[in-house]
């Protein structure tokens, strides 16, 4: 992405939100459960297509074909969706018959998610080589109920109502 470029004369303003978050505001915790789900449910489809490329990849091998071969039938086969504009296309195909609920939360819950586990996948190859800066970074977890949950909203208006109430989208 690109730095965003303010006219002369004008003012570029950012608000950053924590909301405590009692257990009877159950809207919030509905919007963390749709990121972790869709997180999970992501992770699984990329282990599931990691997976079906390595059957390819050895029976391709069982077939008599040479490494390289093998290697470049099986990624023909086989794509990993590991972009978020891919996952989040094929969550859109396959929401309806994965989770009835999907309706219920906004569609920014799992967008954050696809996008969170992009970055995730893009640190951890970037930091295989040793071109990413910082320690080395591990396969991406499974998300738990406990533990930090978080959601973000990068479209839609969030209108503050008054001192201690907002409105999300």
């Amino acid at each position: 992405m690109g730095k965003l470029e303010v006219p002369p004369g004008c003012i570029c303003q950012a608000y950053r939100f924590e909301i405590d978050r009692p257990s009877r505001y159950r809207s919030i915790s509905s919007h963390e459960g749709a990121k972790r789900f869709a997180w999970n449910w992501a992770l699984k489809l990329i282990e599931h297509q990691l997976h079906a490329r390595d059957t390819y990849r050895v029976l391709a091998l069982r077939q008599g074909a040479t490494m390289d071969e093998a290697v470049d039938w099986s990624r023909a086969m086989v794509l990993v969706p590991w972009s978020m504009p891919v996952l989040r296309r094929i969550w859109n195909t396959k929401k309806h018959e994965t989770v009835r609920w999907w309706s219920e939360n906004s569609k920014e819950c799992c967008s954050s998610a696809f996008e969170a586990l992009s970055t995730a996948f893009k640190s951890y190859f970037d930091s295989r080589p040793g071109t990413r800066r910082g320690s080395r970074v591990g396969w991406p977890r499974y998300k738990r109920r406990s533990g930090r949950q978080s959601v973000a909203f990068s479209t839609g208006a969030i209108v503050i109502l008054d001192r201690h109430h907002i409105h999300s989208p």
